[in-house]
């Protein structure tokens, strides 16, 4: 006599004599992983159930998900909805010496910036005093005056 392949029933072959045993055994098992399936049916890790629109019936939470709770904050301010941080809220400088920080650098100017100094033979090495030097464009920065 063979067997299924996945629950084992008794497949009695045609030359075989009917046993009521084998058919009753044969019912068990399948009533049995019927009822195993049903079971699963809606639960975490279980078999998922589709309602008349073939929509999921047991939808994650957000706590399922690890969603942030909308009563959660950043800097005071409710993540209910979009949020615009500002240099405030993340402690950045909003300004240098009152002058506003630039956030396009097409913007910039010789006036925000106030030039240092105009380079034009100087080895980088040399220099003293911070702040931020032009060369010419036309000029030839060279390695050996240490130029990068």
């Amino acid at each position: 006599m063979n067997n299924t392949t996945y629950l084992k029933l008794k497949k009695p072959d045609p030359s075989d004599f009917y046993n009521i045993a084998d058919h009753n055994d044969n019912a068990d098992l399948i009533d049995a992983e019927l009822k195993r399936i049903d079971d699963l049916r809606g639960y975490a890790n279980g078999i998922a159930t589709l309602d008349g629109n073939k929509k999921l019936v047991q939808k994650p939470t957000p706590a399922d998900i690890g969603a942030v709770p909308d009563s959660r904050t950043i800097n005071k301010k409710p993540l209910s909805s979009n949020i615009t941080l500002t240099a405030e809220d993340v402690a950045a400088l909003s300004d240098v010496d009152g002058q506003e920080i630039k956030t396009d650098l097409e913007t910039l100017t010789q006036q925000s910036l106030s030039v240092k100094t105009n380079l034009t033979t100087e080895d980088l090495d040399t220099v003293q005093t911070t702040g931020i030097y032009i060369q010419n464009y036309t000029s030839n920065a060279t390695t050996d005056r240490h130029y990068r």
